[in-house]
């Protein structure tokens, strides 16, 4: 079976439920991995590797890559916020690069998620940006 690239509606990864309907086995999937070829967003969530050469580009960029990974594997509808939307909004920020931040209405059974840091709060409609499944909080937040 010929395998092609796996592709998602985000381009900046793809989960392995597109990698699979691609073509990929588990196995290759790990060897890609391995190899050097992939690396992991986050649990089955991948992207392919590259050489950015800007350590903090690069930083924010698997910040950001993090974040959508969860948007797009969680039934709730999660929201880039804090410095993950910092981030996306192209502001300058502080934050810890290693873990992402998403936001969840109060009263969501939404759980944690490895990697990223869940927060809950009330979020009118007028401070988020974006569409859904690719959501940020707004400027203003």
């Amino acid at each position: 079976m010929t395998r092609s690239q796996p592709r998602h509606r985000d381009p900046e990864f793809f989960l392995r439920s597109d990698a699979l309907r691609s073509g990929w086995t588990d196995s290759a999937i790990r060897h890609a991995i391995t190899a050097g070829r992939w690396e992991s967003v986050r649990r089955g969530a991948y992207h392919p590797r590259s050489d950015d050469g800007d350590l903090f580009v690069a930083s924010a960029a698997a910040n950001v890559r993090a974040a959508r990974a969860a948007q797009a594997s969680c039934a709730t509808d999660l929201v880039l916020s804090h410095g993950t939307a910092a981030i996306v909004h192209g502001l300058p920020t502080i934050t810890d690069l290693s873990r992402s931040c998403v936001t969840v209405q109060r009263g969501t059974a939404a759980r944690n998620r490895a990697g990223v840091h869940l927060h809950r709060a009330a979020l009118p409609d007028e401070q988020v940006s974006g569409h859904s499944g690719a959501s940020h909080t707004s400027i203003e937040r």
